[in-house]
């Protein structure tokens, strides 16, 4: 399902493109004993109004509109008005429905580059405009280590420890990355390795640059193997479980596991680059319980067309995945300029992750302690004070001491 899903994704877009999820089922006929049929279910999308006022959008894309005044509230926006011409495209069936988000609030967003398990894919991702990036995370026993690795059958192993060290040094130079999602993809028996890739990677790379970190298992099943024992987050960390359509269990998962500074992450998404209801559902209910503050943030993967990177940036994630950051950069960059875009967000660096410097002060001078005056015959010390040898020299003492 997953997989036909990101066929259509990857289709041209169209001014009147609509959201679609394809299955396939088999029947038995007489003298046939397999057909395959598609099917093709669409759902409402979402078209910008022609600016009645700042903040309009419309749901629903004709001829056959489905569109309900709870598309608009399940995405935290108004309900305006519903009918079936709305933007100019009049519907045969049902209506369109038009949103209001009166009020857009500037939020930190970040684009994240898919699956930068290589030095040429991190500098490509960064000069393209991601300010995130996202790494796959292998424990291999007959490694010993830790491989930056997607795949369970590639026998290679990008040994992670080094890969991070050339990372620091590509992230020392320029603020822009913001952002590093590892995704934990198995232990291998080893029950510690959550824990173990927690200590390489604050080692190796976010001490020293401030750099946020997402650390992620795919399903609830691993993360209660692995996150209990990983202790203590700090600020700027986050557990999160990214392939689980029930944001409620992961979020009541977190709120037992997470502990110290650290944040509470949900994402979801398709194998492919594709869109399903249930991917969008779940994000829209995540998105809920971060305005409720049961996550701190939320991201979906990984998308292709721009028509999907508006519905969610509407939704309001707080980072998307991206096997292409151009194309993501350029629909924020659009809005920037279109009032009726629904999502104003601001593109984090490091430099707004990192506490300002502390103001500069003047030091205040120690005062020299001025030396023991001397002593000696016809010289007394006074007050009660001994005089003593020290070295080679008679010494007035502090009062109460003693030569010894």
């Amino acid at each position: 399902m997953r997989m036909l899903g990101g066929l259509l994704e990857q289709l041209p877009q169209s001014s009147d493109a609509f959201w679609c999820a394809f299955s396939m089922r088999s029947i038995k006929m007489r003298r046939i004993h397999l057909v395959l049929l598609l099917t093709c279910f669409c759902y409402p999308a979402m078209t910008a109004a022609p600016s009645a006022f700042a903040g309009e959008f419309w749901i629903g894309t004709a001829p056959f509109c489905s569109a309900s005044p709870q598309d608009c509230t399940q995405r935290g926006f108004d309900f305006v008005r519903s009918d079936k011409k709305g933007d100019g495209k009049r519907c045969v069936t049902g209506k369109k429905v038009l949103c209001a988000c009166t009020a857009p609030v500037l939020r930190q967003f970040y684009i994240i580059a898919h699956r930068t398990n290589a030095l040429d894919k991190v500098r490509a991702a960064l000069r393209q405009g991601a300010n995130g990036i996202e790494i796959d995370v292998r424990y291999r026993r007959r490694e010993q280590g830790f491989c930056a690795n997607h795949d369970s059958f590639d026998p290679s192993c990008n040994r992670l420890v080094p890969f991070l060290r050339e990372l620091n040094a590509i992230a020392s130079n320029s603020k822009q990355l913001a952002l590093i999602v590892l995704d934990f993809k198995n232990h291998d028996g080893n029950q510690n390795a959550f824990r173990e890739l927690l200590d390489i990677v604050r080692r190796e790379l976010t001490s020293n640059l401030g750099l946020k970190m997402i650390l992620s298992t795919g399903s609830l099943a691993l993360a209660r193997r692995v996150m209990p024992n990983a202790g203590a987050l700090r600020r700027g960390e986050a557990f999160s479980i990214d392939e689980e359509d029930d944001p409620d269990a992961v979020a009541n998962f977190l709120a037992g596991t997470v502990s110290g500074e650290g944040s509470k992450a949900y994402g979801n998404g398709t194998f492919e680059p594709g869109i399903e209801v249930h991917i969008q559902n779940s994000i829209q209910r995540a998105v809920s319980l971060r305005r409720q503050g049961q996550f701190q943030f939320v991201y979906v993967w990984t998308l292709a067309r721009t028509a999907s990177m508006r519905d969610y940036l509407r939704i309001g994630v707080d980072g998307i995945l991206v096997n292409d950051p151009r194309k993501l950069r350029d629909v924020i960059t659009l809005a920037e300029h279109d009032p009726s875009s629904c999502f104003n967000v601001r593109l984090e660096t490091r430099a707004d992750s990192v506490p300002a410097p502390a103001p500069a002060t003047t030091p205040t001078p120690i005062p020299t302690p001025e030396p023991p005056s001397s002593c000696g015959p016809g010289r007394p010390c006074g007050q009660g004070r001994a005089c003593c040898e020290v070295g080679d020299r008679m010494v007035c003492q502090p009062p109460g001491t003693s030569c010894r």
